[in-house]
């Protein structure tokens, strides 16, 4: 956080269990999921409501639709995600 130029990523790791095939639930859109590797949500970082609480929780908060849009990717309808 104190370096001249500020990260706007983080690295997501995904592992699968087992010799399954992979569930890919993107396929380039043909679910109507279009994803790129760079993701854009809310942060806590802007200033308002509720900023306090969340940081108090964890310094690097993340938005919950961000983790719900990652279990989908990767997750079954009706499994463990859903």
């Amino acid at each position: 956080m104190g370096s001249l130029y500020r990260s706007e990523h983080e690295h997501v790791f995904v592992w699968r269990v087992g010799t399954i095939s992979h569930t890919n639930n993107i396929q380039l859109g043909s679910y109507g999921r279009n994803r790129t590797n760079v993701w854009r949500y809310p942060g806590a970082n802007s200033f308002g409501p509720g900023r306090a609480e969340m940081l108090e929780l964890h310094p690097t908060v993340k938005p919950i639709r961000l983790l719900v849009d990652a279990i989908l990717d990767v997750f079954k309808t009706g499994g463990v995600g859903t």
